[in-house]
């Protein structure tokens, strides 16, 4: 995990690593989930640097790696939850040691945790908020869109900063129907995520005569290259619809285009993404040819003014916070950092990595869709807790006695009336439900002097439809 301290502590959870395909456990390093962790970083140093935001309060954080799986998720938040059953000891002591002291957990900073982010897929978010919300800590999640979350009455403590799947929908339909796409395939994964779009897909379809042939669900945990295979044989034989809709992960979509890939299936099929994949560079990775023309929706997207120039310019040597960095630095340059192996060959890469080495737009990066929404993740707390201190503290810089000991129904009611605008000048506030507002971009996968890149074509907001 990695620690940043502060006088308020919120816990963060991002896919560092992909989710192994064998069983639970972590794979490799994925950039997008160590660029969400950054994003963080780099708006709490935003907001500690504001005078007018939280004033004489630093907020600080400790993050863990979900590895995009629930399973290991709900393991690494054992420390958090320890941290909860400790806190929720000052009042009754219902926990005492032999000598009548108190017990801590950790070095206590987990009693200074007052909300969560995260998580970045649905499955891991369910399962931290039936967690969270017995210890009423509020949640927001940057990225998981399940309409099971809108529920209120089960998930009470929960907010995102996206709008539910609800609307991703009605957005698809409408874009299927634009281009009148009547008679259409669907491939969707057997998770809570792929269930749900596909549930709502049907459910509205008719209301845009839509027809959907041939549903074919995927077993994530199970399907071989076999079964993946036959997804694509069945879509080729038994129906001569020419779009398929592919409501899934990114990780099940890759499957399911590498299967086409195998097959050569190239320009048989107009690929239609959920957000789940949308955009995602990795999904595409040499096989662009059978993606080439995909579209793909997702909730609307802006870049994070100064991240670029941010994440560029870190180096392991300036990085100390974040304990994945190196193994990214390793990744991304193919090479081995100084200092952490004895010899280059005792890991996969064979040469160390050069000194002067920097990030940079011309050997590859680019900055992620969607760290946004982490941003006012962080924003909303920032803001919540701003009003709290405002009204507990009088206007007294810094944590005021009051404010040590932050009540979870009362943070969460701060959370319900916040509003602010954020860098665009467009206001943010959360939905009765805990959900963002709906509003959509949709990206198109083209070809463009020889090169293969996402472009945004259009967008779509409630219940308009702008340009594409």
């Amino acid at each position: 995990s990695m620690n940043v301290s502060g006088d308020i502590i919120l816990g963060a959870l991002f896919p560092i690593h992909e989710r192994s395909n064998r069983n639970h456990e972590c794979d490799r390093l994925q950039e997008e989930g160590l660029q969400q962790l950054e994003a963080l970083l780099f708006t709490l140093k935003k907001i500690n640097e504001n005078p007018k935001l939280l004033p004489g309060v630093k907020l600080g954080v400790i993050a863990l790696d979900t590895c995009d799986s629930a399973t290991y998720a709900l393991e690494q938040s054992l420390d958090f939850i320890k941290g909860f059953i400790a806190r929720s000891n000052s009042g009754e002591q219902e926990f005492q040691c032999h000598d009548g002291s108190m017990p801590r957990f950790s070095d206590g900073s987990f009693d200074r945790m007052m909300g969560i982010i995260g998580g970045r897929s649905s499955s891991v978010s369910i399962q931290l908020a039936n967690i969270l919300r017995l210890f009423q800590v509020p949640q927001i999640s940057y990225q998981s869109t399940s309409p099971t979350l809108s529920n209120k009455e089960k998930y009470e403590y929960f907010f995102r900063t996206v709008p539910s799947d609800v609307n991703q929908a009605h957005a698809i339909l409408k874009l299927l129907k634009k281009f009148r796409w009547t008679y259409v395939s669907i491939v969707y994964s057997n998770t809570d995520y792929g269930n749900k779009g596909y549930e709502k897909l049907q459910d509205l379809a008719p209301n845009y005569n839509i027809c959907f042939s041939n549903p074919q669900s995927i077993n994530t945990d199970h399907f071989t290259d076999h079964d993946y295979d036959s997804v694509i044989q069945n879509l080729r034989q038994k129906t001569n619809a020419r779009v398929v809709v592919v409501f899934a992960d990114k990780q099940t979509t890759r499957n399911v285009m590498m299967a086409a890939n195998r097959l050569g299936v190239t320009k048989r099929f107009v690929w239609i993404g959920s957000d789940g994949w949308s955009g995602h560079n990795s999904v595409v990775e040499n096989i662009e040819e059978i993606l080439e023309g995909a579209i793909t929706i997702s909730p609307l997207v802006r870049s994070i003014r100064g991240f670029d120039q941010y994440f560029t310019s870190l180096t392991p040597e300036n990085n100390k916070d974040n304990p994945w960095f190196v193994e990214f630095w390793e990744e991304y340059f193919h090479c081995q950092y100084q200092g952490l192996h004895e010899t280059p060959w005792s890991n996969k890469y064979q040469h160390w990595c050069s000194p002067n080495k920097r990030i940079s737009p011309s050997n590859g990066y680019t900055q992620t869709p969607a760290l946004h929404f982490v941003r006012d993740a962080a924003y909303a707390f920032a803001h919540a807790l701003h009003d709290l201190h405002k009204y507990v503290c009088g206007g007294e810089e810094g944590l005021c006695d009051a404010m040590v000991r932050i009540d979870g129904p009362t943070l969460k009611g701060y959370l319900q009336q916040i509003k602010f605008k954020d860098e665009n000048g467009k206001t943010f506030r959360f939905l009765p439900s805990g959900d963002a507002p709906p509003r959509y971009s949709i990206f198109n996968f083209q070809k463009r002097s020889g090169n293969y890149t996402w472009r945004n074509v259009g967008s779509y907001i409630q219940r308009s439809m702008g340009c594409l």
